[in-house]
């Protein structure tokens, strides 16, 4: 869930750990060309990403969580909206 998440930042972020699968990262509140990149370089756990309060990722409801990003994977977020983020996988 999204309330134990870890708060990501603007610009590069390397999650190393992920205590389990499906730990919770939480994006930072979306802004119009703001870029947020994610790698999980944890080699055996995904994690989920979500947006802060009241934001969307890929126009989705409000507060959903993006699919996992899995071992090894990395994403780019980039603000579109004032409340909306548009994902790219960047593998």
């Amino acid at each position: 869930s999204s309330a134990a998440a870890a708060t990501l930042i603007a610009g590069f972020n390397e999650v190393t750990v992920s205590g389990s699968d499906d730990d919770a990262c939480l994006l930072p509140p979306c802004k119009i060309g703001h870029v947020v990149i994610v790698k999980n370089a944890d080699d055996s756990q995904d994690i989920e990403i979500f947006p802060a309060s009241g934001d969307s990722i890929d126009g989705a409801t409000a507060n959903a969580h993006d699919a996992a990003l899995g071992e090894g994977k990395s994403i780019m977020y980039i603000g579109t909206t004032a409340t909306n983020w548009v994902s790219i996988e960047i593998n």
